[in-house]
């Protein structure tokens, strides 16, 4: 049974970008009561001191006064002086680079695909600019992708120490050891960084590790005025929709909307990420008002695909999500679902595989490579990847690994075992009052029944696509699809269903 269940509580949790791609999010910006207006003053002193350096030429003059009118928005008096700078290569690489970007003549540089020669351009970066936490962050991030969570460690802990209250720092700081599950680490830094000042990113964070820890955050009086300018709301959204999620898991489901109406005017890419999960899950009548912002971010992409049974542009959406950020586990998770759902197991394995990486301990993806190599009934390398699975933590865990294993003993003979793995999955399942699971449970052991021709009796394959076609998720709907045209196949064999083993064994009803 494949591992996939997106639809528990979902909270804001900071990305980890490199610093270029966040930096274009607008996330370092900070909110202003009052807008930049350059004002007459300002106007006048550029203009003369444009005509003092034409008058007297010099090449660091020029580089800063060609800053100057690129950040005032002289882009006239910017050319001409980025024009000049270009032609001066005693100048710094900053200074030539920026002139380029006036002129339209910047090349950008990508990145090396392979992350060990990454990290060997940034190790070469940091001998020479050792005090710059940016490039440490970096270069734990790479060293996170690896899986080479101590030597990321060590790298964070050095960029916390050069620069422990800001933003990019601090919220890749706490994404990272939420990721290594050191829940009381990322609490201790975002609430030092949060004593010297009051940043709403930081803040929304805060509420949001509290929300792990089971911990209760202050909550304020007060997030916007009601004349706020737009992008004061981008400033603050995050931390909206952090508040509209504590409303939604009291109960408060109008005020929720209220906070998430509010955030999702000008939202941050991660609110727009999470805006798909809300809609999705909670408020399908909000999509109109969310909608419009999906295409700012792969993974509400991604999902909101998948929802639409547009199974193709999902996974492909999902490939990209997981390139941008490959820690990212359910990147991978919703990519090998559909893998496996189209029944390409050998890239359902690969796409596992690659998560592992940067997750080795997650439970889903390695579930998910012990599925795909079943389905191949590649037994031993199965068994071996079995044996490194973690433990279940939550009940709809327990259900699956039980599916799993029940998997196991079909693809290896033991038909009665194997059944009565998938029923105790079955029973679990119900357990945890989550239909979606119990479906899936039954609808996994009807696969199995008929691709083993271990079938006993053919109303419960009858029972089960009656039960599972009142339900419209896109995991049951395409798990549905698979059992459907096993079935159909099935009937189609000249002794299919003669002769039943044993016609009284029947699952659990459900």
């Amino acid at each position: 049974m494949i591992h996939f269940n997106d639809y528990e509580k979902k909270l804001v949790i900071p990305r980890w970008l490199d610093y270029t791609k966040a930096a274009r999010s607008h996330e370092f910006a900070f909110p202003r009561e009052k807008p930049f207006v350059v004002n007459a003053i300002t106007q006048r002193r550029l203009v003369d001191d444009f005509a003092d350096f034409k008058s007297s030429p010099l090449p660091h003059k020029a580089a800063d006064l060609m800053g100057a009118a690129f950040v005032v928005g002289e882009m006239s008096m910017a050319r001409d002086l980025a024009k000049y700078v270009k032609g001066n290569i005693a100048l710094q690489k900053p200074a030539l680079a920026l002139a380029d970007s006036i002129l339209g003549e910047a090349h950008r540089k990508l990145a090396p695909t392979d992350v060990s020669k990454r990290i060997a351009i940034d190790k070469m970066f940091l001998n020479e600019f050792p005090q710059n936490p940016f490039a440490w962050v970096e270069r734990a991030r790479c060293y996170t992708i690896l899986g080479q969570f101590g030597k990321a460690e060590k790298c964070i802990r050095i960029a916390i120490n050069l620069a422990p209250a800001d933003r990019y720092v601090i919220r890749s700081a706490v994404r990272f050891f939420l990721h290594i599950d050191k829940v009381e680490e990322a609490w201790h830094y975002i609430k030092r960084s949060l004593e010297t000042q009051f940043d709403p990113w930081l803040k929304a964070t805060e509420v949001n590790v509290a929300e792990v820890m089971k911990k209760s955050v202050r909550k304020l009086k007060w997030l916007l005025s009601a004349n706020t300018s737009p992008a004061n709301i981008y400033q603050f959204s995050e931390l909206i929709e952090s508040f509209g999620m504590l409303e939604l898991m009291n109960g408060n489901d109008h005020r929720a909307k209220k906070h998430f109406k509010l955030a999702w005017s000008n939202p941050s890419p991660n609110v727009v990420t999470h805006s798909e999960w809300i809609v999705r899950e909670h408020f399908p009548s909000m999509i109109e008002i969310a909608e419009g912002n999906f295409g700012e971010s792969l993974e509400a992409n991604a999902w909101q695909h998948y929802s639409n049974l547009q199974i193709d542009q999902a996974c492909v959406y999902a490939m990209e999500w997981a390139l941008e950020e490959p820690y990212a586990k359910n990147a991978f998770g919703l990519a090998s679902f559909i893998a496996f759902q189209r029944g390409k197991y050998e890239s359902g394995i690969t796409i596992s595989k690659s998560g592992l990486k940067a997750s080795p301990n997650e439970f889903g993806l390695q579930n998910n490579l012990c599925f795909g190599l079943l389905k191949l009934n590649n037994l031993p390398q199965a068994e071996i990847e079995l044996a490194k699975m973690p433990r279940a933590e939550t009940p709809a865990d327990q259900v699956i690994l039980s599916a799993t294993k029940g998997l196991m003993e079909f693809k290896r003979g033991n038909i009665s075992l194997g059944r009565s793995l998938y029923y105790e999955a079955i029973g679990k399942a119900k357990e945890t009052g989550d239909l979606r699971l119990i479906v899936n449970a039954a609808l996994n052991l009807a696969i199995v029944e008929l691709e083993t021709n271990s079938v006993e009796d053919e109303a419960e394959i009858e029972a089960v696509l009656k039960i599972s076609e009142k339900m419209k998720t896109p995991d049951v709907v395409l798990t549905r699809q698979l059992l459907e045209q096993a079935y159909t196949e099935k009937k189609k064999a000249p002794l299919a269903f003669k002769e039943f083993r044993n016609p009284k064994i029947l699952p659990p009803k459900f």
